[in-house]
Protein backbone atom coordinates (compact mmCIF):
# COMPACT_ATOMS: atom_id res chain seq x y z
CA UNK A 1 0.00 0.00 0.00
CA UNK A 2 1.35 3.57 -1.03
CA UNK A 3 0.38 6.32 1.40
CA UNK A 4 -1.06 9.49 0.41
CA UNK A 5 2.02 11.53 0.71
CA UNK A 6 3.52 9.61 -1.65
CA UNK A 7 0.78 8.94 -3.97
CA UNK A 8 0.55 13.08 -3.71
CA UNK A 9 4.25 13.65 -5.11
CA UNK A 10 4.04 10.52 -7.91
CA UNK A 11 0.51 12.28 -9.15
CA UNK A 12 2.36 15.64 -9.15
CA UNK A 13 5.29 14.16 -10.89
CA UNK A 14 2.75 12.97 -13.48
CA UNK A 15 1.11 16.01 -13.64
CA UNK A 16 4.07 18.48 -13.96
CA UNK A 17 4.81 16.66 -17.75
CA UNK A 18 1.19 17.89 -18.95
CA UNK A 19 0.54 20.94 -16.53
CA UNK A 20 1.49 23.89 -14.75
CA UNK A 21 0.86 23.28 -11.26
CA UNK A 22 1.68 25.25 -7.95
CA UNK A 23 1.95 23.81 -4.35
CA UNK A 24 2.12 25.71 -1.46
CA UNK A 25 1.63 24.52 2.48
CA UNK A 26 -0.53 27.49 3.23
CA UNK A 27 -3.07 26.60 0.21
CA UNK A 28 -3.20 22.83 1.66
CA UNK A 29 -3.32 24.53 5.08
CA UNK A 30 -6.57 26.76 4.50
CA UNK A 31 -7.92 25.24 1.63
CA UNK A 32 -7.07 21.30 2.17
CA UNK A 33 -5.84 21.16 -1.40
CA UNK A 34 -2.43 18.80 -2.15
CA UNK A 35 -1.83 20.60 -5.76
CA UNK A 36 -3.79 23.56 -8.14
CA UNK A 37 -3.41 22.77 -11.65
CA UNK A 38 -3.50 26.27 -13.25
CA UNK A 39 -3.18 24.82 -16.97
CA UNK A 40 -2.96 22.24 -19.46
CA UNK A 41 -0.06 22.35 -21.49
CA UNK A 42 -1.48 21.32 -24.59
CA UNK A 43 -4.72 23.73 -23.97
CA UNK A 44 -4.89 27.83 -24.78
CA UNK A 45 -7.17 28.42 -21.73
CA UNK A 46 -6.47 28.53 -18.09
CA UNK A 47 -7.85 25.82 -16.13
CA UNK A 48 -8.03 26.35 -12.19
CA UNK A 49 -8.48 22.54 -10.69
CA UNK A 50 -7.43 22.25 -6.56
CA UNK A 51 -6.95 18.29 -5.44
CA UNK A 52 -6.42 16.58 -2.45
CA UNK A 53 -5.11 12.84 -2.91
CA UNK A 54 -5.43 10.87 -0.12
CA UNK A 55 -5.61 6.47 0.46
CA UNK A 56 -8.50 6.59 3.11
CA UNK A 57 -11.11 5.57 1.70
CA UNK A 58 -15.19 6.46 2.17
CA UNK A 59 -13.46 8.89 5.15
CA UNK A 60 -16.42 11.26 5.68
CA UNK A 61 -14.89 13.18 7.90
CA UNK A 62 -12.38 14.16 5.67
CA UNK A 63 -14.25 14.72 2.76
CA UNK A 64 -16.93 17.30 4.85
CA UNK A 65 -14.34 18.88 5.87
CA UNK A 66 -12.58 19.13 2.47
CA UNK A 67 -16.57 20.79 1.16
CA UNK A 68 -16.83 23.10 4.57
CA UNK A 69 -12.77 24.16 3.38
CA UNK A 70 -13.98 24.88 -0.17
CA UNK A 71 -17.06 26.70 0.87
CA UNK A 72 -15.41 29.09 3.55
CA UNK A 73 -13.19 30.60 0.88
CA UNK A 74 -13.02 30.28 -3.02
CA UNK A 75 -9.28 29.83 -4.33
CA UNK A 76 -10.12 28.14 -7.08
CA UNK A 77 -13.41 27.20 -9.17
CA UNK A 78 -13.55 23.37 -9.43
CA UNK A 79 -11.63 21.11 -7.47
CA UNK A 80 -11.05 17.29 -7.19
CA UNK A 81 -11.05 14.75 -4.30
CA UNK A 82 -8.94 12.25 -5.18
CA UNK A 83 -9.55 8.39 -3.62
CA UNK A 84 -6.56 5.97 -4.27
CA UNK A 85 -7.53 2.09 -3.54
CA UNK A 86 -5.01 0.26 -1.58
CA UNK A 87 -4.24 -2.38 -4.77
CA UNK A 88 -3.96 0.53 -7.37
CA UNK A 89 -0.27 -0.40 -9.02
CA UNK A 90 1.62 3.36 -8.73
CA UNK A 91 4.40 1.89 -11.16
CA UNK A 92 2.22 0.55 -13.59
CA UNK A 93 -0.92 2.82 -14.29
CA UNK A 94 -1.63 4.80 -11.61
CA UNK A 95 -0.64 8.09 -11.38
CA UNK A 96 -1.18 7.82 -15.12
CA UNK A 97 -4.84 7.10 -14.67
CA UNK A 98 -4.99 9.80 -12.17
CA UNK A 99 -4.39 12.61 -14.32
CA UNK A 100 -6.58 11.12 -17.32
CA UNK A 101 -9.42 11.06 -14.42
CA UNK A 102 -8.68 14.85 -13.58
CA UNK A 103 -8.54 15.70 -17.45
CA UNK A 104 -12.00 13.56 -18.12
CA UNK A 105 -13.57 16.13 -15.28
CA UNK A 106 -11.61 19.25 -16.63
CA UNK A 107 -12.71 18.74 -19.72
CA UNK A 108 -15.25 16.46 -20.50
CA UNK A 109 -18.93 16.80 -21.39
CA UNK A 110 -20.29 14.25 -18.40
CA UNK A 111 -19.31 16.59 -15.70
CA UNK A 112 -19.11 20.62 -17.31
CA UNK A 113 -20.24 22.50 -14.69
CA UNK A 114 -19.67 20.79 -11.80
CA UNK A 115 -17.36 22.56 -9.39
CA UNK A 116 -16.81 19.45 -6.66
CA UNK A 117 -16.00 16.30 -7.62
CA UNK A 118 -15.13 12.86 -5.82
CA UNK A 119 -13.00 10.26 -8.04
CA UNK A 120 -12.10 6.89 -7.43
CA UNK A 121 -9.38 5.28 -8.75
CA UNK A 122 -9.07 1.31 -8.71
CA UNK A 123 -7.07 -1.65 -8.37
CA UNK A 124 -8.54 -2.76 -11.78
CA UNK A 125 -7.44 0.08 -14.35
CA UNK A 126 -10.12 2.11 -13.98
CA UNK A 127 -11.90 5.22 -12.12
CA UNK A 128 -15.38 6.14 -11.14
CA UNK A 129 -17.29 9.25 -9.90
CA UNK A 130 -18.76 9.82 -6.56
CA UNK A 131 -20.20 12.52 -4.72
CA UNK A 132 -18.13 13.90 -1.77
CA UNK A 133 -19.34 13.77 1.39
CA UNK A 134 -21.80 11.00 1.31
CA UNK A 135 -20.78 7.19 1.37
CA UNK A 136 -19.46 5.04 -1.54
CA UNK A 137 -20.22 1.56 0.29
CA UNK A 138 -23.26 0.88 -2.03
CA UNK A 139 -22.05 3.04 -5.06
CA UNK A 140 -21.56 0.43 -8.09
CA UNK A 141 -18.82 2.43 -9.82
CA UNK A 142 -19.20 2.46 -13.80
CA UNK A 143 -15.79 1.48 -14.92
CA UNK A 144 -13.69 4.17 -17.09
CA UNK A 145 -10.24 4.45 -18.02
CA UNK A 146 -7.51 2.22 -19.83
CA UNK A 147 -10.40 0.85 -22.31
CA UNK A 148 -12.94 1.06 -18.94
CA UNK A 149 -11.99 -2.19 -18.85
CA UNK A 150 -9.73 -3.90 -16.14
CA UNK A 151 -6.59 -5.96 -16.80
CA UNK A 152 -4.82 -5.81 -20.04
CA UNK A 153 -5.03 -9.15 -21.45
CA UNK A 154 -8.76 -8.49 -21.96
CA UNK A 155 -9.98 -8.36 -25.43
CA UNK A 156 -10.09 -5.18 -27.41
CA UNK A 157 -12.23 -3.97 -30.32
CA UNK A 158 -9.89 -3.36 -33.34
CA UNK A 159 -8.51 -0.38 -34.40
CA UNK A 160 -10.22 2.28 -36.39
CA UNK A 161 -9.06 4.77 -38.95
CA UNK A 162 -10.41 7.80 -39.48
CA UNK A 163 -9.92 11.65 -40.31
CA UNK A 164 -8.90 13.90 -37.50
CA UNK A 165 -10.87 17.06 -38.96
CA UNK A 166 -12.10 19.09 -36.20
CA UNK A 167 -9.45 20.39 -33.13
CA UNK A 168 -10.89 23.38 -30.24
CA UNK A 169 -7.48 24.63 -29.29
CA UNK A 170 -9.11 26.78 -26.40
CA UNK A 171 -11.03 23.02 -24.97
CA UNK A 172 -8.64 20.66 -25.81
CA UNK A 173 -10.74 18.68 -27.36
CA UNK A 174 -11.81 17.23 -31.21
CA UNK A 175 -13.47 14.81 -33.20
CA UNK A 176 -12.64 12.39 -35.80
CA UNK A 177 -14.59 11.27 -39.31
CA UNK A 178 -14.78 7.48 -39.67
CA UNK A 179 -17.75 7.13 -42.11
CA UNK A 180 -20.09 5.77 -39.27
CA UNK A 181 -23.03 7.77 -38.43
CA UNK A 182 -21.26 9.62 -35.17
CA UNK A 183 -17.85 11.33 -35.28
CA UNK A 184 -15.17 10.48 -32.42
CA UNK A 185 -14.87 12.52 -29.69
CA UNK A 186 -11.12 12.75 -28.36
CA UNK A 187 -9.10 14.77 -25.74
CA UNK A 188 -5.73 16.05 -27.07
CA UNK A 189 -3.97 14.22 -24.26
CA UNK A 190 -5.04 11.28 -26.10
CA UNK A 191 -2.84 12.14 -29.03
CA UNK A 192 0.48 10.25 -29.66
CA UNK A 193 3.10 13.47 -29.10
CA UNK A 194 3.85 13.87 -32.89
CA UNK A 195 0.91 13.74 -33.55
CA UNK A 196 -0.18 16.41 -30.76
CA UNK A 197 2.49 18.32 -32.36
CA UNK A 198 1.25 18.02 -35.83
CA UNK A 199 -2.20 19.04 -34.72
CA UNK A 200 -1.53 22.78 -32.78
CA UNK A 201 0.69 23.47 -35.54
CA UNK A 202 -1.91 22.69 -38.47
CA UNK A 203 -3.29 25.58 -39.77
CA UNK A 204 -6.78 26.33 -38.84
CA UNK A 205 -10.51 27.91 -40.35
CA UNK A 206 -12.20 28.61 -36.85
CA UNK A 207 -12.27 24.78 -35.15
CA UNK A 208 -11.50 22.99 -38.29
CA UNK A 209 -8.22 21.63 -39.63
CA UNK A 210 -7.32 22.95 -43.38
CA UNK A 211 -5.32 20.08 -43.96
CA UNK A 212 -7.26 17.17 -42.24
CA UNK A 213 -4.91 14.25 -40.70
CA UNK A 214 -5.79 10.83 -41.64
CA UNK A 215 -4.98 8.40 -38.06
CA UNK A 216 -5.82 5.37 -36.37
CA UNK A 217 -6.87 4.80 -33.07
CA UNK A 218 -8.97 2.37 -30.17
CA UNK A 219 -12.18 2.92 -29.93
CA UNK A 220 -13.58 3.69 -26.55
CA UNK A 221 -17.59 3.38 -24.64
CA UNK A 222 -19.17 7.01 -24.77
CA UNK A 223 -19.49 8.56 -21.21
CA UNK A 224 -23.34 8.38 -21.41
CA UNK A 225 -26.14 7.64 -23.86
CA UNK A 226 -26.17 11.08 -25.05
CA UNK A 227 -22.87 11.40 -25.85
CA UNK A 228 -20.42 11.00 -28.77
CA UNK A 229 -18.09 7.68 -29.00
CA UNK A 230 -14.69 8.36 -27.63
CA UNK A 231 -11.57 8.07 -29.57
CA UNK A 232 -8.19 6.97 -27.41
CA UNK A 233 -4.58 6.24 -28.00
CA UNK A 234 -4.38 7.99 -31.68
CA UNK A 235 -1.82 8.05 -34.16
CA UNK A 236 -0.99 9.08 -37.27
CA UNK A 237 -2.71 6.45 -39.65
CA UNK A 238 -0.21 3.89 -41.21
CA UNK A 239 0.80 5.40 -44.81
CA UNK A 240 -1.35 2.74 -46.54
CA UNK A 241 -4.30 3.13 -44.44
CA UNK A 242 -7.38 4.46 -45.89
CA UNK A 243 -8.80 6.78 -43.57
CA UNK A 244 -12.38 8.16 -44.12
CA UNK A 245 -12.70 11.79 -46.04
CA UNK A 246 -14.43 14.43 -43.87
CA UNK A 247 -17.12 17.60 -44.58
CA UNK A 248 -16.58 20.60 -43.29
CA UNK A 249 -19.97 21.15 -42.57
CA UNK A 250 -20.24 18.15 -39.66
CA UNK A 251 -22.19 19.39 -36.33
CA UNK A 252 -20.52 19.25 -32.89
CA UNK A 253 -21.62 16.18 -31.56
CA UNK A 254 -22.40 16.57 -27.22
Amino acid sequence: MVNGRLWEELIIAKMAQKCDIKRDPNIDSVYKLDFVIDRFKDVARSTHIGVQVTTRLDDIGKQREFINAKGRALYVPRSVYLEIEPDVDVSTFGAELSYIAIAAFAFGLERKGADLVGIRIKGDCSYGYFEVGKSTRAVQFPRRGHEAGGPANQERPERLEGTLFKYVSDRGFGFIKTGQKEDFFFHISDLEEALKQEVVSTPMSGSYLQSPIAVSFQPGAPKNENAAPVAQEIRVANADGNAQGMDNGSDFVN
